[in-house]
């Protein structure tokens, strides 16, 4: 279980909390892994929170690419 990133200005629901703890799992074993799920439940927000946490917590970080919808920036 963990909690959202400080700086997150949005509303984790529990699934994505879930795959937000899955992915610093991942990330802390340094094993690589996929996320991925019907369209709409916010694979785009949980990574941006586990980047939101990763620059929480460490002092440097390699350069990150997001590739996101279009719409998601509107």
């Amino acid at each position: 279980q963990v909690d959202a990133p400080a700086g997150l200005q949005a509303q984790l629901r529990p699934y994505q909390l879930a795959g937000l703890a899955w992915m610093q799992f991942l990330r802390e074993y340094e094993f690589a892994g996929i996320l991925a799920d019907d369209m709409g439940l916010g694979k785009t927000i949980q990574l941006l929170s586990l980047i939101a946490s990763c620059l929480e917590t460490e002092s440097s970080m390699d350069p990150v690419l997001v590739v996101a919808p279009v719409a998601l920036l509107a």
